[in-house]
């Protein structure tokens, strides 16, 4: 065999065609010869280099922030219909608190595990899932604070992203997610409006009122697309769906404490897209 015919054949192996694949997908999720998934990098980080499994944090870290507001809020959930159906309501059970306790301890154990540059995101984030419910802040009750701090919702994964990848994700990224928690953390307040006002407690959804409100939200998930664009445009077409299904609420007769239960639908059917269409580049370019 000729020189040039080896050459040409080293060109189309299989090592020199998945070693192609591998420099177009240009991220620190790829190891060896095949890009790896995010499952794939996290499990080696966490499990393999770390010996925890990252699936508690997870529980951890929705324990001590959604554990805090309902121990917090309990005077103005208390005639709060949603607390009755499907969420429930906090009643001072004492496990509960304990519960709240042992997860914000957790989160600060989780420092230990990580490298500095996922510290200052969660800093960020505990001050922020704090202050959110607990005095002397209590963001939750100053209009638009209480919509811009739930940004805070896209810190834990700022911070496993850093972990992982060595340095922070792009800081579109970082504003197209603190865009799409500020209008989903303002649209899941719609169904509280009433409740809200009876107790006065203000609130962005409170001030502005159903309508007004939808038509915020719809700006911040049309800002969200847009820092998406920014890094990929299929990301900014996937997101959104957001808006224009906020649309089709809106100009529908459908009642939003029904549409409120449809958004982890949403959210799943969005993040299996963008999972999938990044799995597919990654692979195929």
């Amino acid at each position: 065999m000729n020189r040039a015919a080896a050459e040409g054949r080293s060109e189309r192996s299989p090592e020199s065609v998945s070693n192609r694949r591998r420099d177009r997908s240009n991220g620190h999720l790829c190891s060896g010869r095949k890009p790896a998934t995010v499952h794939e990098s996290f499990h080696r980080y966490f499990v393999k280099e770390r010996g925890c499994d990252p699936t508690e944090h997870h529980v951890t870290v929705d324990t001590d922030e959604d554990g805090e507001n309902d121990v917090f809020d309990r005077d103005v959930d208390a005639d709060n219909p949603k607390k009755e159906d499907r969420e429930v309501r906090f009643q001072g059970q004492r496990f509960v608190i304990a519960a709240v306790v042992v997860a914000g301890l957790g989160l600060l154990a989780l420092l230990a595990l990580v490298p500095p540059v996922a510290y200052p995101w969660l800093g960020a984030y505990l001050l922020l899932a704090t202050e959110y419910s607990a005095p002397p802040l209590r963001f939750k009750t100053t209009p638009f604070v209480d919509s811009v701090s739930n940004g805070l919702y896209v810190l834990p994964g700022v911070a496993a992203f850093a972990a992982v990848a060595g340095e922070a994700p792009p800081l579109l990224a970082v504003a197209g997610g603190w865009l799409w928690t500020m209008a989903m953390h303002t649209f899941s307040a719609v169904p509280d409006i009433e409740p809200d006002r009876a107790a006065g407690v203000r609130t962005t959804a409170t001030v502005l009122g159903q309508d007004r409100t939808y038509a915020y939200c719809g700006l911040l998930w049309v800002l969200a697309a847009a820092a998406f664009w920014g890094i990929d445009f299929r990301l900014g077409v996937a997101m959104l769906l957001y808006p224009a299904f906020l649309a089709g609420i809106a100009l529908s007769e459908v009642d939003v404490d029904r549409a409120y239960w449809w958004y982890p639908a949403v959210n799943t059917l969005v993040g299996m897209v963008l999972t999938m269409g990044k799995l597919w580049v990654m692979l195929y370019g």
